[in-house]
């Protein structure tokens, strides 16, 4: 933007000039209407008005031009306002503003009872909403145990929604609504209402110190989903760590020995928390922390992962993994005295962190890590093939996976037929259709609960080599002195004939689908031949005619 720009906008903002001569021209319980006008410098295209309650701002709008008065609804009654008159261009407020105070008259008569009146509840609170009323300068909330209970607390509010805290878990309540004014206050809308019933709190919560750890235990409350647990220093100070966990045992950490701490812990389901069960425990004051474990190597080997690392003369060591995406939460933790440790049936090409500390009697030190991917899987069985086969047999033969860890066997499935199971590398399928492709998976079996091992298949046809049977009862029915029509009996297959062919006097051979065949210009002494075939090409022994005239005298 250039200079002569800058001007060009200033010039334009203070050109926007405030109304004048701002006054009440009638009023009424709910409304007051405004006038004002403008002088003859400045420009405008509309009038903003914003009106408060002493210092809240309550809602504003704009009037477009040339309109010079607005009657504001929805008010009070028997409320004081202030109304701010602004000129407006292009969305630019004058840098001015006229002002004019307004009461509103008092209501003449009580306001109707709140209509639409909603609570929705949580375990602790009630949160009310319900339709403004006209005429109402506030209302009243009170509530009280149901069904007819004495009232607990009443509120006076100016909104039309309000939440009730401290109640008790799973409770009916009445809560009532009155609007209220000037002269006084409207019959209630009443309702009834539960708030959720949460978890009972925990039980037997107990902890168990060490210089920089506290074990918390508890017993399980009916229907919770999981338990939350907030710690620190007693007494408090307005700081505190929370863990939500679906255990009913945790080990908090990084503790300072010989230290007092709160624990409060409480049980939680959909509809929400408990009130917590709290205990204060102090941590012990032994020797210090061990350091942390260094030279941590990885060694993987298929699904296996051997840890090792370095001593810190510690009196023992927790070595655990997890999924590097999940990190920091663990899988699987285990105390030890040795420096190595390993890690079982994880998952192929996938990235885990690894984490060793060292600990005492005073706790345990921060953890050493390292990261790695494992390697692909290794469990398919190989060279999956089917180096023999009959018409009703296919021999399988395979050698065993890479990684046979934990495989106790193999099962053979086909589709249609049963799964069969062997502990040996091959296999011979019987009973098989002729001339049919069939579909083998090879799945190694592992012990119950681990990861299933990859599969391997192979698709194979079996032969057929059995020709049908040959064609029966040839004969020929004359149909006029030198047409006709051959018939002859269905062959037979041990898989199915898919038609014939016949040929005259040791020509071509004629593909034929039906058990007939229409012949033509016969003559004395033509002879036919008929043979049939199947889908694998085999074709049977031909079935001779001779055609023969008879003569006549």
């Amino acid at each position: 933007m250039n200079g002569h720009d800058d001007e060009s906008g200033l010039t334009n903002v203070l050109a926007v000039s405030a109304p004048e001569h701002s006054v009440v021209t009638s009023k009424s319980q709910n409304s007051i209407s405004l006038s004002w006008a403008y002088g003859m410098a400045g420009q405008q295209n509309s009038t903003r008005i914003k009106w408060y309650i002493g210092p809240e701002f309550i809602d504003e709008l704009d009037v477009p031009h040339p309109a010079r008065r607005h009657t504001i609804t929805g008010l009070i009654p028997n409320t004081n306002y202030f109304f701010y008159l602004y000129g407006l261009l292009a969305g630019e407020e004058s840098s001015l503003h006229s002002l004019v105070r307004a009461a509103t008259l008092p209501a003449s008569a009580l306001p109707e009872s709140p209509t639409n009146l909603v609570a929705t509840p949580t375990t602790q609170e009630m949160f009310l909403a319900w339709a403004a009323v006209s005429g109402a300068i506030s209302y009243k909330v009170s509530h009280g145990l149901a069904p007819n209970g004495a009232v607990i607390t009443t509120r006076v509010v100016t909104t039309t929604e309000y939440r009730i805290s401290g109640l008790n878990s799973g409770v009916d309540y009445w809560i009532e609504v009155r609007a209220t004014n000037n002269v006084g206050d409207s019959p209630p809308a009443r309702v009834v209402k539960q708030t959720l019933k949460a978890p009972p709190i925990p039980t037997n919560v107990r902890a168990t110190p060490t210089a920089s750890t506290m074990t918390v235990e508890w017993s399980a409350s009916a229907g919770a989903q999981d338990y939350v647990i907030r710690y620190g220093v007693e007494p408090p100070d307005g700081k505190y760590v929370e863990i939500a966990t679906t255990s009913l045992k945790e080990t908090i950490s990084a503790l300072t020995k010989n230290t007092q701490y709160f624990f409060e812990v409480s049980s939680r389901n959909a509809n929400g928390e408990s009130m917590p069960a709290r205990l204060t425990q102090r941590t012990l004051d032994g020797p210090p922390i061990p350091g942390t474990p260094s030279e941590i190597f990885l060694n993987p080997l298929f699904d296996q992962l051997r840890v090792t690392w370095s001593t810190t003369f510690a009196k023992g060591y927790e070595v655990a993994y997890g999924l590097r995406d999940q990190y920091p939460d663990v899988i699987e933790r285990h105390e030890t005295h040795y420096l190595n440790h390993e890690f079982k049936h994880l998952r192929p090409d996938t990235d885990y962190f690894v984490q060793v500390r060292a600990f005492n009697e005073s706790g345990f030190s921060p953890p050493g890590e390292r990261f790695i991917r494992m390697g692909p899987d290794k469990t398919q069985p190989r060279n999956l093939s089917a180096p023999g086969r009959t018409f009703n047999e296919v021999w399988l033969r395979w050698v065993k996976p890479e990684n046979d860890n934990d495989v106790i066997g193999y099962d053979i499935s086909c589709p249609g037929r049963p799964t069969v199971q062997t502990t040996d590398t091959e296999h011979i399928a019987q009973g098989l259709t002729p001339e049919q492709a069939y579909e083998f998976t090879i799945q190694p079996r592992r012990a119950e609960g681990l990861p299933p091992a990859l599969t391997a298949s192979i698709s194979v046809t079996t032969h057929d080599r059995v020709p049908p049977t040959r064609p029966q009862s040839i004969k020929l029915t004359s149909l006029s002195s030198d047409t006709g029509r051959l018939n002859w009996v269905a062959s037979e297959d041990n898989v199915k004939v898919t038609g014939y062919e016949v040929r005259l006097n040791d020509g071509a051979w004629v593909p034929v689908t039906e058990t007939s065949y229409p012949v033509s210009g016969l003559h004395d002494g033509d002879t036919f031949e008929v043979r049939a075939k199947d889908a694998a090409g085999n074709v049977s022994l031909s079935a001779c005619f001779d055609h023969k005239i008879k003569q006549t005298t």
